[in-house]
């Protein structure tokens, strides 16, 4: 998973908010260049959250771990 801030190692959850369907990813590197979109995933979590077709979906995140640190 690539995230413009996040640092790398950070496990989050991603919901497709359009179908509810979930994801845990970890971020394992950046992106620029653009400000309309907070996540790209790889193909097998665009898979799990069914968002092949579109390309693109609305999206929330939750973060799980932040630098090897719980955050529950």
């Amino acid at each position: 998973m690539v995230h413009p801030l996040l640092p790398f190692g950070t496990k989050i959850f991603i919901t497709n908010l359009g179908n509810k369907k979930k994801v845990e990813v970890i971020v394992i590197d950046r992106f620029h260049g653009t400000t309309d979109r907070i996540v790209n995933v790889s193909y097998r979590a665009g898979l799990e959250l069914d968002l092949i077709e579109s390309g693109i979906a609305e999206v929330g995140i939750t973060i799980v771990e932040k630098s090897g640190q719980n955050v529950n």
